[in-house]
């Protein structure tokens, strides 16, 4: 009896301390250049659906989002502390509640992506022969052979490289220079 007490307080002291709250989530049409336990590409997240140009690294994954290059949404979700992640794990559970819109980028607008770091390597893979890719799959095109030899130069140098894209569809994205 006094087992089952003690047991009941402790699932009540558990639930207690896991805090659930709805939060409005502004997320970017492009995913970036992160580190975590390894390189990887993130969200660009603003908080309360910001309008600004200011965007933070969004690690977590969202649960129930089925997130479309090219699109930024503005977003509904409940987030969920978890208390003593294991090392490396997310802090926080980040679920869908919904959609609340979805609006598609002009083709027109640029975007930069840090295609590796001096530090951390690489975050796409490929070669000429087979295409170039970036970690998550997103097909990096480029329509102009003077970008593939420029790439080409870029990836065996030194330091970080930052390209400048353009949408193509969900799956395609246009190299269309190099930040310098």
């Amino acid at each position: 009896m006094i087992i089952g007490i003690m047991l009941c307080i402790g699932v009540l002291a558990i639930k207690s301390c896991q805090k659930d709250e709805q939060a409005n989530l502004r997320v970017n049409h492009y995913m970036n250049s992160c580190v975590g336990i390894e390189p990887r590409l993130c969200f660009l997240q603003q908080e309360n659906n910001a309008d600004s140009e200011k965007w933070e690294y969004g690690y977590e994954e969202i649960i129930g989002f089925e997130y479309q290059w090219g699109y930024v949404y503005n977003l509904k979700v409940k987030v969920t502390d978890i208390p003593n992640p294991p090392v490396g794990s997310a802090e926080q559970e980040v679920r869908l509640v919904e959609v609340v819109s979805k609006e598609k980028v002009s083709s027109d607008v640029t975007f930069e992506i840090t295609l590796r770091d001096e530090h951390m390597g690489s975050y796409f893979i490929g070669s000429p022969e087979q295409g170039f890719e970036l970690l998550i799959g997103i097909t990096m095109q480029f329509d102009e052979p003077e970008l593939m030899d420029s790439f080409m130069d870029h990836v065996y140098s030194e330091g970080t490289i930052t390209g400048v894209f353009k949408h193509k569809d969900n799956s395609t994205i246009q190299l269309v220079g190099f930040k310098e």
